[in-house]
């Protein structure tokens, strides 16, 4: 091959092509809640940027019109991603899509670049592919996540990585450059992951740097990489901080609406199975799983190890993988209940709400330690070619060493894996560039006002909410008769009305008071009163007058912008300006010397994907063999309005003090218009019920899949899990479990038609 032309980091290139082809497919993006609402940000930060604010902080049509400051606490690196695409004539829904497919890309030419000095070409590949279609990267892309700054997130870990540990081992410039940009992408793309993030990346530079045995110039330029990280990114960061306390941001809120307690992962979800998916099941979701393929990986390559280190007697060479074994451990700890008491402990944690958040850092690891499978495979093919001994075999196999096998083998099966996962069980939506109105409909639709799930960036002056909402939308917001007003300019960042008043008045604007509001009357800075719902006053002279509403800068944010400024004068300067002498250094913990990548192996891998992706998109897809449809059979009919289809228990028998983890599906009969709760009970033989589970919403809750009944739609039916935690008090014996509904605003409960108001399911043994 030419030696312009790497064909090891082409095929990683291609290796995303099966996640990407559904957004080429489809129109519209995938219809999850979290994909919708990130097109509708767009829409205010898309006006305030072509109002002149290089640094949208403030959502002038947000909350039903009246303002929210969603732009200063939501990370804007995927925002100014669509944006970019979208002044190139995209809509916003395909911007977002070509930054989608970008990301995959990060994926997996990230893992690529960081595993191949370690492993070779073969073994990054494998990490590649481990990591690009992990379980968890599905989910957020096309099935249910939708959370796609977070997604941005976790595919920067690897890129991150793999800039430091060049940095460290070459002192190159473009590798601080690539380094610093990189750490600051992923502070602009998700705080959660970015402080999760931090401590491996330390660890890993600190095992790299002591490896090394690094002088004191090349600590000091690693640390003046993660400053300058800091630097760059401190427009965003330093405000979210200074400024949380400015709004109804808090723990215990979360808390009380998202309580983490509920969302942690049991071991039986972690280690499912690829389940297929059905169309038909309104929360259809990926299970929450570290995946069979990256298990078997992983554990193929800790094996590896183990016999590379055995052989070569060098210890130094096992501390990369146990590193990356002790990152998945804490990852994996931290996503089950028995982490509680650090949630609990950390006031950070409650706040990101989900445990299984940690799975991004858990699936890195497993792909990582995947990388190293081929090791062993490939130490023994240095001395011979196992296939060349086999002269009945084909020209093409002939030329294949069994790391080559091995490596092609897991390539496939980690992609083929998780086909049912590619393609969106709740359809595509085409928003195309929706408009203010768009979104305020869908704020009065879905009540996510401020297009956030509790509304947690409400301003702290809003004591109440105003009672004329919504405001008008993108107009002026001044709250007075038209005949009042001459004339009247408004803009995302204020407005300029002309005002003719009979007696002296007090002026109200559909307009939230934040920091960074001012009101001028005549040109002259005038005192804002702030009313009890949290709207903007001025108290204006009869007569006739010239009133300004202006959005500006406060000191906290022109101090951050300004740091901002000289990090990006110093990245600058480093493009144009040597960093140091180059002087490079030996990988200390190198597993493997590289290892070559032929014509032929790279023909014929290109040709076995090109032939899957070609059997995938017109075989298995256009004849649904990757979709599941459940049986369904009513069980029970509760008030005439909620079928029971099925019902399931992970747990036949169960210890005191336990939980029990049970599932129901239900469908609606036809449109309700009552939201019904719903309770599952463990009943005694004497009738008392001992333990139970009383939901607002049916659904499940780890993953935030739950639906108001008011909203099931009856062509679709939804699984409902619940825990039930039993006593310690109680006493050994057999339970039988029950399930039913009841209206909250009444208490009346929902009657079967024999007249009980609860379904007995099955028997449950406790020890």
């Amino acid at each position: 091959m030419s030696k312009k032309f790497d064909p090891a980091l082409f095929l990683a290139f291609l290796i995303p092509v099966f996640a990407a082809t559904p957004f080429i497919q489809h129109a519209g993006i995938p219809n999850t809640a979290d994909g919708v609402i990130h097109i509708l940000r767009q829409v205010d930060f898309d006006g305030a940027l072509r109002d002149g604010a290089l640094v949208p902080r403030w959502g002038a049509d947000l909350y039903a019109g009246f303002g929210y400051p969603l732009y200063e606490f939501a990370p804007p690196l995927l925002a100014y991603g669509i944006e970019l695409f979208h002044l190139f004539g995209l809509a916003m829904d395909d911007a977002l899509k070509v930054c989608i497919v970008i990301t995959f890309e990060l994926y997996s030419v990230g893992m690529f670049l960081f595993m191949r000095p370690k492993v070779g070409s073969h073994g990054a590949l494998i990490a590649a592919a481990l990591n690009t279609y992990a379980p968890l990267r599905l989910r957020e892309a096309l099935v249910t996540g939708g959370n796609y700054p977070q997604f941005l997130a976790m595919s920067l870990f690897p890129l991150i990585l793999w800039s430091f540990d060049r940095l460290i081992h070459t002192r190159a410039r473009r590798y601080l450059i690539v380094g610093t940009l990189g750490y600051a992408a992923l502070l602009l793309s998700h705080i959660f992951h970015a402080l999760i993030f931090t401590p491996v990346l330390i660890g890993y530079i600190v095992l790299q740097l002591l490896l090394t045995r690094a002088s004191r110039s090349t600590w000091l330029i690693v640390c003046s990489a993660g400053a300058l990280a800091l630097l760059l990114s401190a427009f965003f960061w330093l405000p979210t901080i200074g400024e949380r306390s400015l709004t109804h941001t808090a723990a215990e809120q979360y808390i009380a609406s998202s309580d983490f307690h509920q969302r942690f992962l049991t071991w039986a979800r972690l280690l499912a199975p690829p389940a297929l998916l059905d169309p038909r099941e309104a929360n259809a979701d990926v299970p929450l799983a570290l995946g069979w393929a990256q298990l078997a990986v992983a554990a193929l390559g800790i094996v590896a190890v183990g016999w590379r280190v055995q052989r070569a007697r060098d210890w130094r060479t096992l501390l990369e993988p146990a590193f990356f074994a002790a990152v998945l451990m804490a990852a994996v700890f931290l996503q089950l209940p028995d982490s509680a008491r650090a949630w609990e402990s950390v006031s950070l944690l409650p706040v990101a709400e989900f445990p299984w958040r940690f799975m991004g850092l858990s699936a890195f690891a497993l792909a990582a330690l995947g990388g190293y499978a081929s090791v062993k495979c490939q130490v023994s093919s240095v001395k011979k070619n196992t296939a060349n001994s086999n002269p009945l075999l084909s020209p093409i196999t002939r030329h294949l060493s069994s790391v080559q096998l091995v490596a092609w083998v897991i390539l496939l099966a980690s992609v083929i894996s998780v086909f049912p996962y590619t393609f969106a069980p709740r359809g595509w939506v085409a928003l195309g560039t929706p408009t203010a109105a768009m979104v305020l409909a869908y704020e009065q639709d879905t009540s996510a006002y401020g297009l956030t799930t509790i509304n947690e960036y409400l301003p702290q002056t809003v004591k109440h909410v105003p009672t004329d909402m919504p405001a008008p939308i993108s107009q002026a917001k001044i709250d007075l008769p038209a005949a009042l007003i001459q004339s009247a300019q408004w803009s995302p960042h204020g407005e300029r009305d002309m005002l003719r008043l009979a007696q002296d008045t007090r002026v109200r604007f559909h307009q939230f008071n934040y920091p960074g509001w001012q009101v001028f009357v005549d040109g002259q800075s005038a005192p804002i009163i702030t009313a009890d719902d949290g709207t903007l006053n001025v108290d204006v002279a009869a007569g006739e007058h010239r009133v300004e509403t202006r959005f500006t800068s406060t000191p906290l944010r022109t101090a951050s912008e300004g740091m901002s400024v000289v990090g990006w004068l110093v990245v600058g300067w480093l493009m144009v300006e040597p960093l140091v002498r180059r002087r490079t250094t030996q990988p200390a913990a190198s597993i493997m010397p590289h290892d070559s990548f032929s014509r032929t192996e790279f023909v014929v891998l290109l040709a076995l994907l090109g032939s899957l992706l070609c059997v995938k998109v017109a075989v298995l897809d256009p004849l649904g063999v990757l979709t599941a449809a459940r049986p369904l059979q009513v069980l029970a009919t509760f008030g005439g309005e909620l079928e029971l289809l099925d019902a399931q228990a992970d747990e036949s028998s169960i210890t005191r003090g336990a939980a029990l983890h049970a599932r129901f599906y239900w469908r609606a009969t036809q449109p309700l218009g009552n939201d019904y709760h719903v309770f599952a009970q463990l009943f005694a033989e004497d009738g008392h019920a001992v333990a139970g589970s009383d939901k607002q919403h049916p659904g499940d809750p780890v993953v935030q899949g739950e639906s108001p009944t008011s909203q099931l739609s009856p062509d679709k039916y939804l699984r409902d899990e619940h825990r039930i935690d039993v006593p310690n008090t109680v006493s050994a014996g057999r339970y039988d479990l029950r399930v039913g509904w009841y209206d909250p605003q009444t208490g009346k409960r929902l009657k079967l038609p024999n007249g009980e108001t609860t379904v007995r399911l099955m028997t449950i043994d406790v020890r």
